[in-house]
């Protein structure tokens, strides 16, 4: 297995999608909650489509992402983003890959 950890700013309360894409399984967790969770055996498609959509839920200023990518046979890989309640790109959040300052 391999994990990625980011932080996601949200200007305000707010529902969302995550649109991911994962070879092989993934599970995730926002805020220490667990949103998703699919044990599959996959390979990612070169269009990048999301294949897995959770409704995820993030709260005024820092957030937690924390995902988990299992192996079963040859490469792996993955892909999250954050998109709107209606499916459309999130613009107006941050994405750090290191903890913020003022967490």
């Amino acid at each position: 297995v391999g994990y990625a950890l980011a932080w996601v700013y949200a200007p305000d309360d707010r529902d969302g999608l995550l649109g991911l894409l994962s070879d092989d399984g993934i599970a995730v967790w926002v805020n220490g909650q667990e949103v998703w969770r699919n044990d599959v055996s996959r390979f990612v498609t070169d269009d990048a489509t999301d294949i897995d959509v959770p409704k995820i839920r993030l709260a005024k200023g820092w957030n937690t992402l924390l995902v988990k990518v299992s192996q079963t046979l040859g490469e792996w890989t993955f892909k999250a983003r954050v998109r709107t309640a209606d499916g459309s790109v999130m613009r107006d959040i941050q994405v750090r890959a290191t903890p913020p300052e003022d967490n």
